[in-house]
């Protein structure tokens, strides 16, 4: 619908990607992806899109290449601003993000990898995502779930109110309500993402 190429991407430890015998680092993350979209002749231009902890790999991304990015749609995305309503210490002891036994035997790589990637908590990296920055006139689109899907009222305000909190901070973005979608967004309301795309790609063009 677009005439876009799109680019999906396995994070390291995820999915057909290598697992890595290094600490997990945000920072690399995103550099790894970056230096796969050079090599692919596809690193300008860009349009970054992210669900969930996503969404703090793509305003890391955008951060960190702002020439590169040209906009962005968040579906449903983790973000600082939920991080800092909730406390570091609650969502660490959040049975969201209780993490298996590492030494348990038959984990599945997807299991591994997210050991890997949360294993030191949301602090140390909530103090990097607080030094990001999103590149100036961008177009942005922001999709929230519209349906509660955490364990408590309280954290779907908490989430909700995080993503009104992150449109606002943002000049060229808007609040999108995918109204008959769980976290599930992809899944259930592809429709409502392709949308906002395409309308970020009608922005970015003018």
């Amino acid at each position: 619908e677009t005439g876009g190429t799109v680019v999906t991407y396995d994070r390291a430890g995820f999915g057909k990607s290598d697992f890595p015998k290094t600490l997990y680092n945000m920072i690399e993350e995103v550099d790894w992806l970056m230096e796969g979209l050079q090599q692919l002749g596809l690193d300008k231009y860009l349009i970054l899109m992210g669900h969930s902890y996503g969404g703090w790999l793509i305003r890391l991304t955008a951060s960190r290449y702002p020439q590169a990015v040209r906009g962005m749609v968040f579906i449903d995305p983790f973000s600082t601003e939920f991080v800092d309503l909730l406390g570091v210490e609650y969502i660490d002891h959040h049975p969201m993000f209780t993490l298996p036994d590492p030494n348990q035997e038959k984990l599945t790589k997807n299991q591994r990898g997210g050991i890997r990637m949360l294993k030191e908590g949301v602090g140390p990296k909530a103090e990097i995502m607080r030094k990001t920055t999103i590149p100036e006139n961008i177009p942005v689109r922001i999709i929230t779930s519209g349906k509660p899907w955490w364990f408590t009222p309280e954290e779907d305000r908490a989430w909700r109110k995080a993503h009104k909190q992150l449109a606002a901070s943002i000049p060229v973005a808007e609040l999108i309500v995918a109204e008959e979608s769980d976290h599930l967004i992809p899944e259930k309301q592809p429709e409502v993402i392709i949308a906002a795309l395409k309308e970020v790609i009608r922005l970015t063009k003018r």
